[in-house]
């Protein structure tokens, strides 16, 4: 519109040259018209000298073009078509994501004491814990280290160790349920570590629920990198939580720990978003209504029941996606065959490509099959178990390995047995005859009232036994060592399988079930791989392996005795929701290097400080817990104490009382402003 009509001539002129030039060399018209209007509009009167030239070199050539354009047309003969340079097939997919875990790194306290050494002090048969739970020892710490520490100590050690610099950090998602304020988060603690870098763009918060934070965290992040409009940069998703119990029978199942995960795409560990199905229901079977007391209310039997039943509803819907998936590859793959074999017989037997026929049942699929999320590697994924119709059937022998939410390691062998029974009562007849027989009394019954019944979970232990030795023990050495650290788990779970294996996971399909009380549950697939960018190869499950070192971590240790479990959780008790203070556990017991709580301001506000590199470690240093106490005219007097008598006689008078759900009443001590469990 801008353009003067005086200068008509010259820009019909122009644009007709410069269309039929941009269109024989880039195709582009409408994009050239309208570069050619601007330079009308811009430059005036020295554009009509420029259109004279072109003029005078263009036309010739345009002239010529279409002198040829008249010979072919009275060439062709009848009315035949030449076609010699279109290619009608269809765009090629998008290179697959393969979003996933890059690398790992764990965290958990330099001291512990031993399951065995547990039964002894509280008096209860050998292998109540050790067989009972499962669990060879129990992690602690005192009061000296909150979630926030140890997210700090995991996220840094991360970063360290895999040379990740602050700048390419775009998202930083943290779970835990051990809360230590009700608004500022663990997310914005860890942003102290980026405040040399300068990078405040980071994205994320702190997710909060029972043992699942940390999924919906690692959920959430896969989510941002898989986006569209993703820009490039690593996400860091961190679990952490410290699990501690009131003095009793559920005391041996604490545990404490952290793991951080850096996530992005070209990953070697890849997670299928395609396959995940969840469990979300309401049940009271695990809280923390006392902002006064880190313990929690627990229905044990009912926490188990809800954990049964997540994982029969989540098993059922994931078994189901599998086979659907597997189907459809199938029926690509014979496609694909059949289209070969056409274009085969179509040019005289030269070979064209290679398919396999029929609708096998492989769990691989060709590129770009259903998303282009993540690849699949069909040298090593075993073809599934077919049902008498041809049709997939998916069964535990199609898993690989098995990763669980652990609060301690008996259940989670009864869990992987359970998954025989809905194998069996979705697909018996692919399963193994024995397997029917033994469980014929129980496959007609509704799933959920056999939960509780111990001649079934006798009856799958035994069925299960050289399974689960194969596919679910290598992933639980880490947590029958430390015990249960909530969010952070079935994580600590997954980072033993890759220490265990390392490379031997490429190609191998991983079965991940995460439960939360309350309650929620996800179960997922990921398959190991080799990275293939230029700027992943540092990225390798080798590398991951070759970092956490596992073993020589937790050989590096402390064993301590009980009374030492009691003193550090007492001294966690006392200075729970207190300000104005400084902890009492020692310094000198921390991993040199760690971050720790060096204070509590009176408002609140939590300092922390890091512990020097070369500093030496004493896991064993004498710690002497001083307690408030009442005297006769109620004044607060301070005492110190480590034990002994005068212990033994306080706990006489407080009269600890056991609630109807096996927790220790809680039992006010005589200081006002504490609250301690018996």
């Amino acid at each position: 519109g801008g353009i003067r009509v005086a200068r008509a001539p010259s820009m019909w002129i122009f644009i007709v040259m410069s269309l039929f030039v941009g269109s024989q060399a880039y195709g582009g018209l409408q994009d050239v018209a309208t570069e050619a209007c601007v330079m009308i509009h811009e430059h005036g009167l020295v554009f009509d000298l420029v259109v004279v030239c072109l003029a005078a070199v263009c036309l010739p050539f345009l002239l010529s073009q279409l002198r040829g354009s008249k010979a072919k047309t009275a060439a062709a003969t009848g009315n035949s078509i030449d076609v010699t340079s279109v290619d009608l097939r269809a765009p090629p997919p998008p290179p697959p994501k393969n979003a996933g875990i890059l690398a790992m790194e764990v965290y958990f306290p330099s001291t512990y004491v031993k399951q065995t050494d547990l039964e002894k002090s509280n008096g209860v048969s050998s292998g109540k814990y050790t067989l009972g739970l499962g669990q060879d020892s129990m992690s602690f710490t005192g009061d000296i280290e909150d979630v926030n520490s140890m997210a700090l100590n995991v996220t840094s050690e991360l970063m360290t160790k895999y040379g990740i610099a602050p700048q390419t950090i775009g998202r930083l998602e943290v779970g835990t349920e051990s809360l230590v304020d009700k608004s500022k988060s663990t997310k914005t603690v860890l942003m102290s570590l980026f405040e040399g870098s300068g990078n405040t763009d980071i994205e994320g918060a702190t997710i909060i629920n029972a043992c699942y934070g940390g999924t919906a965290a690692l959920l959430n992040a896969l989510a941002w990198v898989e986006n569209d409009n993703w820009d490039g940069r690593y996400a860091v998703v961190v679990a952490a939580d410290i699990a501690v119990y009131a003095d009793g029978p559920a005391r041996p199942t604490g545990g404490c720990g952290a793991v951080a995960m850096l996530i992005g795409r070209d990953a070697p560990l890849v997670i299928d978003g395609s396959l995940r199905t969840s469990s979300a229901a309401h049940v009271w079977d695990f809280f923390k209504p006392n902002p006064h007391s880190e313990y929690p209310e627990v229905d044990g039997a009912l926490s188990q029941s809800c954990y049964l039943q997540s994982l029969d509803d989540c098993y059922t819907r994931y078994a189901a996606k599998q086979e659907r998936k597997a189907d459809k590859v199938g029926e690509a793959k014979a496609a694909k065959a059949e289209a070969n074999a056409s274009n085969h017989a179509a040019s005289g037997g030269r070979a064209v490509g290679a398919g396999s026929a029929g609708t096998n049942k492989s769990s691989s699929t060709s590129p770009g099959f259903l998303s282009s999320a993540v690849e699949t590697d069909s040298a090593n994924s075993p073809p599934f178990t077919t049902s008498p119709g041809g049709d997939s059937v998916f069964t535990v022998a199609d898993s690989d390995y098995f990763v669980f939410h652990s609060p301690y390691n008996k259940l989670v062998q009864k869990s992987f047995a359970r998954l025989l029974l809905t194998d069996a009562r979705r697909h018996g007849s692919v399963v193994p005859p024995g397997h029917i027989a033994a469980l014929l009394p129980w496959l007609s019954l509704p799933l959920k009232d056999t939960c509780e019944d111990k001649s079934l979970e006798k009856t799958l232990k035994n069925l299960a036994a050289e399974d689960y030795s194969v596919k679910v023990a290598p992933s639980c050495g880490l947590s029958k060592q430390i015990g249960n650290t909530y969010t952070a788990a079935v994580f600590m779970n997954l980072t033993s399988l890759v220490d265990e294996l390392g490379e031997r996971l490429r190609g191998k399909k991983v079965t991940v079930f995460s439960y939360g009380s309350g309650s929620i549950a996800t179960m997922y697939e990921i398959r190991g791989r080799v990275p293939t960018g230029p700027l992943n190869k540092r990225f390798t499950l080798e590398r991951i392996q070759a970092t956490v070192q596992l073993q020589r971590r937790l050989a590096s240790r402390a064993d301590l005795p009980p009374i030492e479990l009691s003193l550090a959780l007492e001294a966690r008790a006392l200075a729970h929701g207190l300000s104005g203070t400084k902890p009492q556990y020692p310094i000198s017991r921390l991993w040199p290097g760690a971050f720790y709580l060096e204070s509590v301001a009176p408002n609140g506000a939590r300092n922390y400080a890091r512990k020097p590199m070369d500093a030496a470690m004493d896991p064993r240093a004498p710690f002497a817990l001083v307690r408030p106490r009442s005297n006769s005219q109620g004044s607060i007097e301070v005492g110190a104490a480590c034990g002994g008598a005068d212990e033994e006689r306080e706990e006489k008078q407080q009269g600890a009382a056991i609630a109807p759900n096996g927790m220790a009443a809680a039992a006010a001590t005589t200081a006002p402003s504490v609250a301690r469990r018996a």
